[in-house]
């Protein structure tokens, strides 16, 4: 911890954070992948890595790793994309529960 004389700046909370865990060990180990065999990772290895497979979730997060950083959409553009795909995936999961009644 820092004493009182030492300014409280970003790289001296950084210094004084503790490593995160390697992949596969820690509270939330479920959050790290071992990526050292990959030179580059990209929307897909991500989806992948994390076995996402529901293809909306598969657009929520293409769209948020991403969102306004394409030139034909705005950041806000991007996040209503989300709002509409989760919006879409919280129907579909009522239309199933209702044809499982």
């Amino acid at each position: 911890m820092a004493n009182r004389n030492t300014p409280t700046t970003l790289a001296n909370m950084a210094a004084q954070t503790p490593a995160p865990a390697p992949a596969g060990q820690g509270k939330h180990s479920h959050y790290f992948k071992d990526v050292r065999h990959l030179k580059t990772i990209d929307v897909y290895r991500v989806l992948e890595l994390f076995d996402v497979t529901d293809p909306t979730l598969q657009h929520v997060v293409k769209k948020a790793l991403a969102a306004g950083q394409r030139k034909h959409k705005t950041f806000e553009h991007d996040i209503q994309d989300i709002f509409d795909t989760t919006k879409r995936k919280l129907e579909m999961l009522a239309e199933d529960a209702l044809a499982n009644d």
